[in-house]
């Protein structure tokens, strides 16, 4: 009896570590990190918020260099988390606002505008509602 608790025992924690490390692996997980955003606020946008982050989206795929494009492609890259403005219903603390632009597509994902309590690093990969976005940082400063 004791045996076969302890063999149960072992298999749900094989089962459970084998869950857990599962989604470490596989080739969208190799080589690079991605940080989950665990402070933001999502609210729907405006139609300024909209304009601005499709504007600014757009200048950015325009500038990039024909290396950066190749290099965004081998790491699976397919959304880029972009600057917008700022609305009423912002919050003060928000310090960056962001949307998320689909690359191969080229449209805005959804409608919701994202308010981050801090600013990410330019090129930094992070999720966004299951979505994993490189940031592409200020329009006129980064791009």
């Amino acid at each position: 009896m004791k045996r076969e608790i302890l063999k149960l025992a072992v298999v749900i924690a094989f089962l459970i570590d084998g869950c857990l490390t599962s989604f470490a692996f596989g080739e969208r997980a190799l080589g690079r990190s991605i940080d989950t955003q665990a402070m933001f606020i999502r609210h729907t946008a405006t139609k300024l918020q909209r304009q601005v982050a499709e504007q600014n989206a757009k200048a950015y795929v325009a500038r990039l260099a024909p290396e950066k494009k190749l290099a965004l492609k081998k790491k699976n890259v397919q959304y880029l988390a972009v600057p917008t403005v700022r609305s009423k219903e912002t919050s003060p603390k928000a310090k960056e606002v962001l949307m998320i632009w689909d690359v191969p597509r080229e449209t805005l994902v959804g409608k919701n505008v994202y308010e981050l309590s801090t600013t990410p690093e330019i090129g930094k990969l992070a999720s966004y509602d299951n979505l994993v976005a490189e940031y592409v940082g200020q329009p006129g400063k980064e791009f």
